[in-house]
């Protein structure tokens, strides 16, 4: 008897003084992120996963993709479609609004970037696979006209006739851009196959070269791409687009600043894939994108999460809410949305 409540001592014991944990790795809750990737990947699901996992030579190995803090699951609906597109998911999980109407979320929302302005980050953007019908472009006007204002935006695509004067960034030799600035890579123009350069390319290139590494940076990236190849059932490309995905992932986890960064990944319009059961039928599916039935798009849509504050996205949530996600502690007195967006009036 007196072993058994010596045994229940230290148990408890050790149970008060062990330290948290998340994914079985000791961590601290509620620290802010020196620096903030959020990557947004329309039609991607979890199960995708399985495009890279299956290609590396020991298939229990975690894809750096996979390698996360918390995943979450995000309601992919507005008040006006049960099952939102691509762009308009985009659009309500950057300004924290179910209110989407005319590519414009409603009065006084504004974009994540202009929370992180507010607070001292640098803020950047890159897109890919846009056009001008789903670029962030298309919501220059909301906000009275203020919805781009504080960000520094690369587009992967040719300049279209209405752009006048455009700027223009190549990887390999730009040195210096302006900030909160348009620009459009150069390896786009006049290419009717596409860029030369490829997402990790122009994300190395100006985080090495441009951004100032002494300061806090929030960087947002989103690629249409791979939903556009999904849906055309081009398994080959859509498998390149995810492969480029987690070289970029992988790169900002091998910077010096990594343990630092908060990396954020979240879908939109997300794919279900009947995918094939193995063998011939998975190879014929990988090389030809045979063996494959593309479903109705999901109701709701991934959400992988890894460094600090990578806690607050774990869940099942509205899309809308991962916005006040980014900015929730535990003290609000010290760092909330509210507060933030009351500094942001000033």
């Amino acid at each position: 008897m007196t072993k058994i409540l010596f045994l229940s001592f230290i148990y408890l014991l050790s149970s008060c003084s062990r330290s948290p944990t998340i994914n079985l790795h000791t961590r601290t809750f509620g620290e802010n992120p020196k620096n903030v990737i959020w990557i947004q990947l329309p039609g991607f699901e979890l199960e995708h996963a399985a495009l890279l996992r299956f290609g590396l030579n020991d298939s229990r190995q975690l894809s750096s993709m996979e390698d996360v803090d918390c995943v979450g699951s995000a309601w992919s609906y507005n008040f006006y479609q049960l099952r939102t597109d691509a762009s308009d998911s985009a659009l309500s999980q950057i300004t924290g609004s179910a209110d989407i109407r005319n590519s414009c979320p409603s009065e006084n929302r504004y974009p994540v970037w202009q929370y992180y302005k507010s607070l001292g980050y640098q803020t950047y953007a890159i897109e890919a696979g846009t056009s001008d019908g789903n670029s962030l472009i298309q919501h220059e006007s909301c906000n009275k006209k203020t919805f781009l204002e504080g960000l520094t935006l690369l587009q992967m695509r040719s300049a279209s006739t209405k752009d006048k004067d455009p700027s223009f960034f190549h990887y390999q030799s730009q040195k210096k851009i302006d900030k909160e600035a348009l620009y459009f890579d150069q390896t786009c123009q006049n290419s009717k196959s596409g860029c030369f350069a490829t997402l990790s390319n122009n994300i190395q290139s100006m985080w090495s070269e441009n951004i100032d590494q002494t300061k806090s940076s929030f960087f947002y990236i989103r690629d249409f791409r791979y939903l556009n190849y999904l849906k055309n059932g081009d398994i080959k490309n859509a498998r390149e687009i995810l492969s480029e995905i987690n070289k970029v992932i992988s790169f900002f986890k091998s910077q010096p600043n990594a343990a630092q960064t908060l990396i954020l990944v979240t879908g939109g319009e997300t794919q279900s894939l009947r995918l094939p059961t193995q063998g011939k039928e998975w190879e014929a599916f990988e090389k030809l994108g045979k063996n494959v039935k593309l479903e109705r798009s999901r109701l709701n849509s991934p959400v992988l999460a890894k460094g600090p504050s990578a806690e607050n996205f774990c869940g099942v949530y509205e899309e809308s809410k991962i916005l006040s996600r980014h900015f929730w502690r535990d003290d609000s007195k010290v760092f909330s949305i509210d507060k933030i967006t009351e500094l942001m009036k000033f």
